[in-house]
This record gives C-alpha cells, sequence and structure tokens, in this order.
C-alpha cells in the first residue's frame, strides 16, 4: 500500500492540504491524504497532536484502550506514530491558524506559532527538566485538580517529542536549562508569525467541554466533592493524582455513594446550549463502571433525562452497567445540589414521577457537555458557523462547508463519539483529494527481485547502545559500544562509519521505544544497503531501566537477556526477497443505497472502474423508496 501511495504521488502535481486540529479526526484525515500523494500540513494548538483522547485510560465500549482500534486501517496501526513518520506530513504543534486569503487551489493561511521552548530534536524525554522545576500551577485538563511544573508533558502516554515551557508561569529561574543532559531548553524564545500555501483547508479542531459552573445551583467551586466529569476521568485514571483510586477530593476518603448527574451544559436553552451532546450517556456510564470496579461497595446513581446511545454495542453496554455492575438510573432532572456544613454530604432535590424526593450522596459528578471550539478566523467562514458555533455543512455532502475549498469534519460539525470521527474523517479526507484531482497512478514496481544486503553466511554483527547521555548508565551495568543519541541524526551517522568501518552485515540498536527507533533506523539500513530485516531493537530504557529504576542488577539482567534476543534474531533472519506482484484496481460496491452509490462514484471519479451491485430492480435503497424529508425540511 505504501509502495502504491509513493508511485501516486510521483505521478500528479503534487497538491497541499491544510488540517487544522490534531485530534483523531486531524489525524485520520491527514494519514489518508499523505498517503494519495498531498503534500499535508496538520496545525494542532497543543504541544502534541492527540486531541482529548490520549488524556484518557480507556473507552467505552471495550473499556480499554482502543487507539489502534479506531483506526480504518490494520489494528496495528497507531495514527500517533504514523503522523510522524510520513515524510510527506508536517505536524506544526503549538500553532494556530489567525486568518486565510484566496480560493481554492490558492490559499495564504496566516499562522501564530508560540514557543515550545523545548528542541524536540534533542530532547530524551527524561523528565529532569520538569523533576527540578520549582513552579507549580493548576493542570488544565483536571480544572485544577493536580498540578502540573511550567516545564511539562502534555499527556502521560505521549512517546518523545512532548515537553513545553508554559511560558506564562516560567519564572526563567533557568533550573531546567541546568538540568537539561542535551541543551534542549531556550528561555528566550517569542511567538511568531508565519504564512503557508495551500491548495485546501480541511477544519478539524475538535471540541471543548463547557465550564462545570455554568449550572451554579449544583455547587461547583462552591462545594469541594463536587466535581466535573474531566476530574473524574483523573480520578479513575492510573495517571491520575491518587494512582486510579478514586478519593474524595475534600477529605482524600474513598466515596461510598456517588451520582452522576447528566446534561450539564447539554439540552440547555437556559444556558445556550440546545443540542445533546451526544456521548455523556456513555462517558459518564464508563466512569461509574470503573468507579464500581475500584470500589465495588460503592452506591452509583447516573440522574439522566434520557439516555442517548446509538452506536455499536452501546446498548449492551448500558444493560451490563446495570444488570452486572449495579449501576442505578434514575430518570429524573436535578434542581439543586446543598452540602451539609457538617458532614460534607451532598443533599440533591430532585422529582420522581411527580414527587418531590432528596438524597444524600458523598460525591457527585457534573457530566460536562461538549462547546464548538474558538477560532481566530471564524469571522472569515461567513454563515459557516451554526448558532453554537459549529461548522455547517452540507446535508448530502458532510465534509463541504459554505466557503469553497474549506472542508470540516469530526466534532467541530457537531458532537459525535470517536468512532463516528474517525469514519467521518476518512470521508473528508476522499472529498478533499476528489475536489484537488488526485487520481491513481500506475501499480506498484516492486522492482528487482534481488533482496539488500546483510545476508552473507558469516554474520558480522554489530551492537550499539544507545546511552542517552548517561541516563541509561545510570541503571545499566553493560560495557560495550556506546552510540550517543542512537535515535537522532549524529547518532545514526556514527552507526554508519562503525558499519563501514568493521565490515558488518547486521546490527542491533539497543536504546528507547522500538515506536520511535524502527522508523528512523529502518529507513536508515536500508540507505547503507541492509534490509530492514537484518537489523535488531532492544528496549532498554522502558522495559528495563524505567521499571526496574531501584534494582541496578535486574535491570542490567533483562537488558542483557533482551539483547541476546535481538542478536539471536537477526542471526538466524533470511532474506525475503521482493515479488513483483500486478494488482487488479478495480471495485465492487455491494449494495446500492445511498453509501453504496456514494462510494462508487467517489471510486469512478478517482479512475477506477466500479461495479455496483444491488438487489432490487433500481439504485436509491430505501431513501428513495421510503424517506421523503430530511431532518432539515429538505
Amino acid at each position: 500500500m505504501n509502495l502504491t501511495a509513493k508511485k501516486m504521488s510521483d505521478s500528479v502535481d503534487q497538491k497541499k492540504v491544510m488540517v487544522v486540529g490534531g485530534g483523531f479526526a486531524g489525524m485520520t484525515a491527514s494519514l489518508l491524504l499523505a498517503e494519495q500523494g498531498c503534500q499535508v500540513v496538520l496545525v494542532e494548538k497543543e504541544a502534541a497532536i492527540g486531541g482529548f483522547f490520549p488524556l484518557l485510560d480507556n473507552t467505552f465500549p471495550t473499556n480499554s484502550c482502543g487507539v489502534c482500534f479506531l483506526s480504518p486501517r490494520q489494528p496495528a496501526y497507531c495514527p500517533f506514530v504514523e503522523c510522524r513518520l510520513r515524510d510527506n506530513l508536517r505536524i506544526m504543534v503549538n500553532s494556530q491558524p489567525l486568518a486565510f486569503s484566496g480560493g481554492p487551489g490558492d490559499f495564504t493561511v496566516q499562522l501564530r506559532v508560540d514557543p515550545r521552548g523545548v528542541n524536540q530534536e534533542k530532547c530524551l524525554d527524561c523528565g529532569q527538566c520538569s523533576a527540578v522545576c520549582p513552579v507549580s500551577v493548576p493542570e488544565e485538563f483536571s480544572d485544577g485538580l493536580e498540578s502540573r511544573p511550567a516545564i511539562y508533558k502534555q499527556y502521560p502516554k505521549m512517546v518523545k517529542a512532548g515537553y513545553r515551557i508554559d511560558f506564562a508561569a516560567c519564572t526563567r529561574c533557568g533550573a531546567c536549562v541546568e538540568a537539561c543532559p542535551t541543551g534542549a531548553i531556550d528561555l528566550e524564545l517569542a511567538p511568531r508569525e508565519v504564512e503557508e500555501q495551500v491548495d485546501a483547508i480541511l477544519l478539524t479542531p475538535g471540541f471543548s467541554l463547557v465550564d462545570g459552573g455554568l449550572r451554579g445551583e449544583y455547587g461547583f467551586g462552591r462545594y469541594a466533592n463536587v466535581i466535573t466529569s474531566r476530574q473524574m476521568e483523573r480520578l479513575i485514571s492510573a495517571s491520575g493524582p491518587t494512582g486510579g483510586q478514586p478519593r474524595l477530593p475534600g477529605s482524600g476518603e474513598v466515596p461510598q455513594k456517588v451520582a452522576f448527574i447528566q446534561c450539564v451544559g447539554s439540552r440547555d436553552r437556559s444556558c445556550g446550549r440546545g443540542y445533546c451532546s451526544s456521548v455523556c450517556c456513555m462517558y459518564a456510564t464508563k466512569q461509574a463502571m470503573f468507579l464500581k470496579e475500584k470500589v465495588p461497595a460503592a452506591e452509583v446513581t447516573i440522574f439522566y433525562m434520557d439516555i442517548r446511545g446509538v452506536g455499536k454495542d452501546y446498548e449492551r453496554y448500558f444493560n451490563r452497567a446495570r444488570d452486572e455492575y449495579g449501576i442505578n438510573y434514575q430518570r429524573s432532572l436535578i434542581s439543586t445540589v446543598k452540602e451539609d456544613p457538617g458532614s460534607g454530604r451532598l443533599r440533591l432535590m430532585f422529582a420522581d414521577q411527580g414527587r418531590r424526593r432528596e438524597a444524600e450522596f458523598d460525591l457527585v459528578v457534573l457530566s460536562l457537555g461538549f462547546d464548538a471550539p474558538e477560532l481566530a478566523f471564524a469571522g472569515q467562514l461567513d454563515d459557516g458557523l451554526d448558532e453554537y458555533g459549529f461548522c455547517r455543512v452540507d446535508e448530502f455532502q458532510p465534509a463541504r462547508t459554505p466557503v469553497p475549498g474549506v472542508y470540516a469534519a469530526g466534532a467541530f460539525t457537531g458532537p459525535k463519539d470517536v468512532p463516528e470521527t474517525v469514519m467521518e474523517a476518512a470521508g473528508a479526507a476522499d472529498v478533499v483529494a476528489d475536489e484537488l484531482g488526485l487520481t491513481p497512478g500506475p501499480a506498484a514496481d516492486a522492482g528487482d527481485d534481488a533482496a539488500p544486503g546483510g545476508w552473507e553466511k558469516v554474520p558480522r554483527i554489530g551492537v550499539f547502545l544507545c546511552r542517552c547521555d548517561g541516563l541509561l548508565a545510570e541503571q545499566l551495568d553493560l560495557e560495550a559500544l556506546e552510540a550517543d543519541h542512537a535515535c537522532q541524526p549524529d547518532g545514526l551517522e556514527a552507526i554508519r562509519e562503525a558499519v563501514k568501518a568493521d565490515g558488518l552485515n547486521r546490527l542491533v540498536i539497543g536504546g528507547c521505544s522500538v515506536r520511535e527507533l524502527a522508523g528512523r533506523e529502518g529507513d536508515f539500513a536500508g540507505r547503507i544497503g541492509l534490509d530492514p530485516a537484518a537489523c535488531g531493537f532492544a528496549n532498554l530504557r522502558e522495559q528495563c531501566a524505567w521499571v526496574h529504576d531501584d534494582d541496578r542488577q535486574a535491570a542490567t539482567a533483562k537488558a542483557r537477556s533482551l539483547l541476546q534476543a535481538a542478536v539471536t534474531q537477526v542471526a538466524r533472519a533470511a532474506a525475503a526477497p521482493p515479488r513483483k506482484t500486478t494488482i487488479n484496481q478495480q471495485a465492487l460496491v455491494i449494495g446500492g443505497g445511498v453509501a453504496g452509490m456514494t462510494a462508487a462514484l467517489s471510486l469512478a471519479r478517482r479512475g477506477f472502474p466500479v461495479t455496483l451491485l444491488e438487489k432490487e430492480a433500481e439504485l436509491g435503497g430505501r431513501l428513495a423508496r421510503e424517506s421523503f424529508y430530511t431532518l432539515r425540511g429538505g
């Protein structure tokens, strides 16, 4: 697939697309466009791509980390890593578009780029800068439930490339500069403005959460044990302030009786939000289930107006929460929350089948609705935004906005969950590619059948250890060849010279995460004439030094075992000669409803022969035979 994509990019006049917003919609669309030969600029206002998703430990309805399973491609595909490995996909973080001018095929976008203060090419992700920072400020995602230093990572799951400086809170004391082993920190940087020329703009800025104090009668900000759903997310997270064990913010005790209040900032015209936020019912159920797993004796009640879960397996998920976990669903709108000054317990007043009732709880969680994101260039979208600030799109062509050449996808077009976001983003990428006239090139040429080098009868294996400026050496007692910064260009060059000097035909590199090493070192192997399969990797940081930081002997023994396994692997590896394969670039679309017709037309416009198969006598499906009006009255 990748070879085909590269061939396609060589066969067309290369176009350039700016994708605004680096959440799941932005990552998905960017990767799909890049695979079709576009130059893509992915712009993200935060320090890293990923949006809200990486801040979550787990997602519904699987109650597991779903990053790899939400891709439109194979399960092993991780968009966070893939985005950084694409040569024609450039990521601009800490960046926000201010204005744009021009039109389709000739847009000029003006951007503000805020300084990160940390050179990501030099950063080792060691955390020493954060450890010595004397500043402590409230952490944004948890609404101040926990604190962070002025130099910090946006979220714990980030793989390298994530530390930044909060210059608004930074005192410029220089402690981080002194602690950084690679000189990656610069405290004197300033914001700058740049311009980008692009052919099209795809808006995927996502959403924001409403303010927890929007409904003042619930007491958020006044009562310590009234918290928001985003704070609850941190309380059940293993990386959160309590290590995943829910605690009462007021006393630190384990809550025994918990209430979730739904629709805070949703379906409420009194606070200017007459729309449903779509996912609140589901994430409240997820949080309630995790709470029950961690505190089995807890009584959990979810107060709701309507349960809205229409995704795949969502109803089964609700039934499981109610029947297996014993979560109580109470249909009622809470009118007021009062705190007992003596005990700190919270009294909820509500109506139940016309009768006034009260109940006491230890903890109240406000399930926050979604707000539209704020955009500096919103005024340029003309009538492209609805009364709530979400982007208007065509009813039957949902990627197109009222502004020619500007497209939109994801939660920016209205609240939605992650699977729907990914599907919509994939569709938007196809629309953009279609509008730009991208056409498939000839089938990929597999090249000569001769395998790359590295398969001589007598293996000559070079083992290179990255000492990370002494960070690994502190935990690992290994005497071997050291290549400082094996994941950086200078380290790669040192390996290249050693390979030439010693006549090496296979490599083993020990250092940090293989997710970081495999992309660069795999390409590097090809450039010096070795098959990537002749290169092995051993993760000596996350799997050894970090998990055994209190036992140097155990860390060293494990590192030795991992290196031995990698050496054995490359010593026994055999060449897999490439073969030429003819790909039949035709498509069969089964079903002639609106989905089938849309897919068939899109493929046909891109130059693929398509056969559209429909069992009925005419196309159109139920839309043509049984539907007469849309929700918008059309």
